[in-house]
């Protein structure tokens, strides 16, 4: 399974976040098309108020021992409060009690990717257009489920009186923490070699080869 993970960071008002989010290919009708994609959301959870990022660390390093997630990138908010927590998990890394790196992925409000420095709007756009397209699905008995698809609903682009947009969500209410962990895990391009193919009939295969029904 290709899979990635992103995390967001909560402070005191707000919750820390994390998604989970499988990328499938769609096999192509043609031999010479493109190979389509598409994004499943797999797991999604969410950390109590206060929650200490020590505590947190280690709640994630217990799941990244799952065999399924082992060599999964993480895709973690660096911003904030997210530097400190960054040091955590490196140092986590070191110890032997994760696999990988984590990805630290500082969120700006400016117009241009600049690395590891990526635009909020970017980060947002990515989720809004596989939605459009029909290519991010949620999985039906997934943990959070309603409360992510809440968020996807709330979450708007909002134009100040100087013309500056900004993406939050619509009302103190109304969270973003899994919305922004989904976008996170989603920028993350997936490398792994264990990609699957989904067909017409929604049929996931192994392989491009086994797979009958391309669309």
């Amino acid at each position: 399974m290709d899979l990635t993970v992103g995390l967001d960071l909560g402070q005191s008002v707000d919750y820390s976040g994390l998604v989970i989010a499988e990328r499938l290919d769609v096999a192509p009708t043609q031999p010479r098309d493109r190979i389509g994609e598409r994004r499943d959301v797999i797991h999604a959870q969410r950390w109590p108020l206060g929650t200490p990022y020590p505590r947190i660390v280690d709640d994630l390093c217990a799941l990244m021992a799952e065999p399924s997630l082992i060599e999964a990138p993480l895709i973690v908010d660096a911003t904030g409060v997210g530097r400190g927590v960054m040091d955590l998990l490196n140092d986590a890394h070191r110890d032997g009690r994760l696999a990988r790196y984590p990805v630290p992925v500082t969120i700006t409000s400016g117009e241009t990717a600049n690395g590891l420095h990526v635009p909020k709007q970017d980060l947002v756009s990515r989720v809004q257009a596989l939605l459009q397209d029909g290519r991010l699905l949620i999985a039906q008995a997934m943990p959070l489920r309603e409360q992510l698809e809440r968020e996807l609903v709330g979450f708007t682009a909002k134009t100040s009186a100087s013309g500056r947009t900004t993406y939050e969500a619509l009302t103190e209410r109304i969270h973003d923490d899994l919305v922004l962990a989904l976008a996170l895990a989603l920028w993350h391009p997936g490398r792994s070699q264990q990609r699957r193919y989904i067909s017409r009939s929604g049929t996931i295969y192994p392989d491009r080869e086994s797979c009958p029904e391309p669309w």
